[in-house]
C-alpha cells in the first residue's frame, strides 16, 4: 500500500513539472523572435502568398432604419467540435450528417464556419492519441456529400484544426498532418471577407495548434507564436474597414498564450466584435453553455459553443443593420439514434423534421450588447420587431408578447429566399447558392420601453405541423443607446 502512495504521489509531481515545462515552452516559443525575411513577405501577402486588397466597404448604417425590409441582413452558423471517430458510436458523425443535411439547408446561410476538432483522433482505448486516416477520410465524405465546398465559389463552408486534429504531428507542414489533405480550407489559418451591397464582413480564423502537436492532454493549451502572430496581424489588417471583424479559434482566449508580432493580441483585439471558439465542449452539468464573457477593455464578445459531438448544438447568427444576434440550436436528438453500429460506414442524406429556429433581431438581447461596434441607436428610433423565424415546413402562427403581455400588432411576414449576389459583390448565383432571410415583423412604439428598465420580448413560432419554438430575450434602452 506504502509503495502504491508513493509510485503515485511520484505520478502527480512528474506530471506537474511536465506542465510546468510545458507552460514555459508555450511562453518561449510563443515569444520566439521571427528573423526570418521570407517570413515576413508571407506575412505581408496574409494567406501563404495570396495578396488580398484591404477592405473598403459602406456602413450598413449609413441611412439605414430599423424598418420592414428585408435587405441589410447577413446570416452564418457556427458549429464546432465534432469528434468523428473510427471507435466510439455515439454522436461524432452522425450528428454532423444531421447538421449538415437538415440544420445547414434550414437555416441556408450566407456561410458555415467548424472551429476546430473534426476527428477525433485517438484509438480504441482512448488512451493514445494519434491522426486516424479512416476518420479524415469519413469527414471528407460527408462534405461532398452535401456540397458545402462547392457552394458560393469554395466560399461557404470554413474549416480550421482543434487539438484533436493535430495530435501527434511535428508542424503544420508534417505528413501526420492530414488536415492539409481532407479539410475545406486546407490552409493555416484563413481570412474570409464577404461583400454586400450594404458592406463587408470580415471572419478571421487562427490555427493554434502547437507548433509539435503533443498528445492528450498536454496540447489542451494553445498559442501562436511570433510566426502565428504575423499571419493573425496581417489579416486582421487588411480586414481594416469592415463592418464587423469575427475571430474564429478552436480554443478560447482562457486556454491560448499569445505571443507578439509588431502588435500584442490585446491591441489587435480592439479591431473584433466577437470572437468565436469551441474546445470545451459543455463541461460538467452543462456549464460550457454559458462561457461567454465580454471583453469590456477591448469591446468584443468572446463566444464559446458547446459540442457537435454528443450534444448536437449549433449557432445561427444575423447581423442586421450591423446588430449582432444569435441562437443556440440543438438538432432533434429524439429522432437521431444514438448508437450507431455502423460507425465510419453511415450515410445520412436525407433531412430529419425540425422545429421552427426563432432569432430576434430588434430589439436586440440585452446581454450581447457591442457598444463599441454596434449602431445601438438604431433599436430607439425602430419602427418595427424583427425576427428571423426557418422553418422546415409552412409557418402557421406568429405570437409577441412583451412583459408578458400580447402585443396589440401582429406579426406579418416580409422575408424571402434568394439567390445572391450581385457578380460585383464577389459571388455569383449557381446552382443551389441560396440565402433564406425569413424575416417577420410587427409595427411597435419603443418609446414605450424607454424607461431605463429591463423588459422580455417573446416570439413564438408554430409550424403547419404543430412544431412550436419560443426565443425569449431581455432588453431595454439605456441613456447610452
Amino acid at each position: 500500500m506504502e509503495r502504491r502512495r508513493l509510485v503515485h504521489s511520484l505520478g502527480l509531481v512528474a506530471i506537474t513539472v511536465l506542465c510546468w515545462l510545458y507552460g514555459l515552452h508555450l511562453y518561449r516559443a510563443a515569444n520566439w523572435p521571427l528573423v526570418d525575411k521570407g517570413l515576413q513577405q508571407q506575412a505581408d501577402t496574409g494567406n501563404h502568398g495570396v495578396t488580398r486588397d484591404a477592405v473598403e466597404s459602406p456602413s450598413a448604417t449609413n441611412g439605414a432604419a430599423l424598418d420592414d425590409s428585408n435587405d441589410k441582413i447577413l446570416t452564418f452558423v457556427h458549429a464546432s467540435d465534432v469528434h468523428i471517430s473510427k471507435f466510439y458510436p455515439e454522436g461524432g458523425l452522425v450528428h454532423f450528417q444531421h447538421f449538415l443535411h437538415t440544420a445547414v439547408p434550414l437555416i441556408s446561410p450566407r456561410l458555415v464556419v467548424v472551429t476546430g476538432d473534426l476527428t477525433d483522433g485517438k484509438d480504441k482505448q482512448k488512451l493514445v492519441s494519434l491522426q486516424q486516416v479512416e476518420e479524415w477520410e469519413a469527414y471528407r465524405r460527408a462534405l461532398e456529400s452535401a456540397k458545402v465546398t462547392t457552394k458560393f465559389n469554395g466560399t461557404f463552408y470554413r474549416d480550421q484544426r482543434g487539438n484533436h486534429d493535430c495530435f501527434n504531428m511535428f508542424g503544420f507542414e508534417s505528413p501526420a498532418n492530414m488536415y492539409k489533405t481532407y479539410s475545406a480550407v486546407r490552409t493555416d489559418g484563413y481570412s474570409l471577407h464577404i461583400r454586400e451591397p450594404f458592406g463587408t464582413y470580415s471572419f478571421v480564423a487562427a490555427d493554434a495548434c502547437p507548433r509539435h502537436g503533443f498528445a492528450r492532454p498536454l496540447n489542451f493549451f494553445g498559442y501562436l507564436d511570433a510566426h502565428g502572430m504575423s499571419l493573425l496581424e496581417s489579416r486582421i489588417e487588411e480586414s481594416k474597414g469592415a463592418n464587423h471583424i469575427f475571430m474564429l479559434n478552436h480554443y478560447p482566449v482562457s486556454t491560448m498564450l499569445y505571443g507578439r508580432y509588431n502588435k500584442s493580441f490585446r491591441e489587435l483585439a480592439q479591431s473584433v466584435s466577437v470572437f468565436l471558439c469551441g474546445h470545451l465542449h459543455e463541461l460538467v452539468g452543462g456549464i460550457g453553455t454559458q462561457l461567454q464573457a465580454y471583453k469590456a477593455r477591448d469591446g468584443y464578445w468572446e463566444l464559446e459553443i458547446g459540442d457537435l459531438k454528443e450534444h448536437a448544438v449549433y449557432r445561427v447568427y444575423a447581423v442586421d443593420h450591423d446588430l449582432v444576434s444569435f441562437v443556440d440550436v440543438t438538432l432533434p436528438l429524439d429522432q437521431i439514434p444514438m448508437h450507431n453500429p455502423k460507425l465510419l460506414d453511415v450515410s445520412i442524406s436525407e433531412p430529419i423534421a425540425h422545429p421552427p429556429v426563432v432569432l430576434v433581431t430588434n430589439p436586440k438581447d440585452a446581454r450581447y450588447l457591442l457598444p463599441k461596434h454596434e449602431p445601438l441607436h438604431l433599436m430607439r428610433s425602430s419602427k418595427f420587431i424583427r425576427a428571423l423565424i426557418w422553418a422546415d415546413k409552412p409557418v402557421s402562427a406568429v405570437s409577441v408578447r412583451i412583459d408578458g403581455v400580447e402585443h396589440p400588432h401582429p406579426a406579418v411576414f416580409k422575408g424571402k429566399k434568394e439567390s445572391p449576389r450581385d457578380p460585383a459583390a464577389g459571388v455569383s448565383a449557381i446552382g443551389d447558392d441560396v440565402v433564406k432571410t425569413p424575416l417577420w415583423v410587427a409595427p411597435w412604439d419603443p418609446s414605450i420601453y424607454d424607461d431605463g428598465r429591463p423588459h422580455t420580448i417573446e416570439v413564438t413560432a408554430t409550424d403547419s405541423e404543430g412544431k412550436t419554438t419560443t426565443s425569449r430575450i431581455p432588453f431595454h434602452f439605456t441613456a447610452d443607446l
